[in-house]
């Protein structure tokens, strides 16, 4: 099989699945990048050392190289395509060959998007005119498919996607060992600014602080927000209790991951995936996670594996349910871990790929019932909240 993997930039949460792919398939695997990586991405750490990846195909870079791109874009047997130029599938699209589009939520600024008069003409433009044709929609937030069938896009064709970061494999007993502190260690993770809410997490050890708790919260990331979020620690009297640690090596963040008892993801729904959930359960976390974030409803199960929140309120009310259980938390958390090593990983989801790719193009369809390639029904927020409160997520 030929797979070509279409994307504006190589980054690190794209690596691991595309080093599994180039292990499957060898050269019949390229990933097409239409431009430099952002020197705003470069400065979060994105920037990555492009030689050591062979399959990359820099089509900015040289005019060979962007008719090579075209030319995979034809005639591979499969295409993946994010964030890219249309043009490097225009003449697949006519072939009626197979393709994959990914894509988060539309909707991450609301529903005004849909009535958009530029975000009606790209839909009618690059989705809805392809209902019929042999192309598919991998769902990397869980409200993708919500936010396209309003213009009628994909029919049936929506299947569970995501971010895939490197995930490790520990013993349960070193998880164990990790967070053995009996301070209840908390963790916040992200640039600090207004959608990502930070100051959501700081409410709840304030709280939990006010309340006799024995507890402490590390909170990495930088932004502008950094010395509001400074101030207002201070004004509060709450330095003894919370660390604010700027922004640290991503391999650091990890060691953190494996120290904190309970992960705070307080993103409002501007968080289109949210890769670093991945992460904290593959910590072993027990996470705590907005429900409108693009990966809450696939990756969590509250009560089982995390817990999903529906405002501050819901959050404080249940965190501290676990602070008055805390036997539950390392139990949940490594339900977590398996999660993410059983389920939701670069290798599954790679090794589900190039089956399901395989059944599409013998004309036979997907057959997985959970995880990664799965059937994407459409979810809506309102039938999300009302599970949260069932207990059903």
């Amino acid at each position: 099989m030929k797979l070509t993997f279409f994307s504006n930039f190589l980054n690190h949460h794209q690596i691991p699945i595309c080093n599994e792919f180039y292990k499957m398939l060898g050269d019949d695997f390229k990933f097409v990048s239409c431009e430099n990586v952002p020197s705003e991405r470069v400065s979060l750490g994105y920037s990555v050392d492009f030689s050591m990846y062979p399959y990359l195909i820099e089509s900015h870079l040289s005019e060979t190289n962007y008719q090579y791109a075209l030319e995979l874009g034809l005639d591979s047997d499969v295409v993946i395509i994010g964030s890219s130029k249309e043009i490097f599938i225009a003449k697949r699209i006519q072939a009626n060959k197979l393709t994959f589009r990914y894509s988060e939520r539309l909707m991450k600024k609301g529903i005004m998007y849909l009535f958009h008069p530029l975000a009606l003409l790209k839909r009618l433009q690059l989705d809805t005119k392809l209902r019929k044709k042999n192309v598919w929609m991998l769902s990397s937030s869980a409200y993708t498919p919500l936010d396209y069938s309003f213009y009628l896009s994909y029919p049936k064709k929506f299947l569970k996607w995501g971010y895939f970061p490197e995930f490790f494999e520990y013993e349960k007993d070193y998880l164990k060992t990790q967070k053995s502190n009996k301070k209840m260690q908390f963790l916040w993770v992200g640039r600090l600014i207004d959608w990502k809410r930070p100051i959501q997490a700081i409410h709840v050890i304030e709280h939990l602080v006010q309340r006799g708790y024995d507890c402490h919260l590390n909170l990495i990331g930088s932004g502008p927000m950094a010395d509001e979020l400074k101030t207002y620690i201070e004004s509060r009297q709450l330095k003894k209790y919370i660390d604010l640690l700027g922004s640290i090596p991503a391999d650091k963040v990890r060691s953190y991951m494996l120290n904190a008892h309970i992960f705070l993801f307080t993103s409002n729904r501007e968080e289109g995936w949210g890769a670093v959930l991945n992460e904290a359960m593959n910590s072993a976390c027990l996470s705590f996670a907005y429900y409108r974030i693009g990966s809450a409803p696939y990756l969590i199960t509250t009560f089982k594996n995390g817990v999903i929140y529906n405002n501050e309120k819901d959050l404080i009310k249940k965190v501290m349910y676990f602070m008055d259980h805390q036997e539950l938390i390392f139990p949940i958390g490594f339900n977590a871990y398996q999660t993410i090593c059983t389920m939701w990983n670069h290798k599954i989801a790679s090794q589900r790929f190039i089956e399901t790719s395989n059944l599409l193009l013998n004309n036979q369809l997907p057959h997985f019932n959970e995880g990664p390639l799965s059937i994407a029904n459409i979810i809506t927020e309102t039938k999300t909240k009302k599970n949260i409160r069932n207990g059903d997520v």
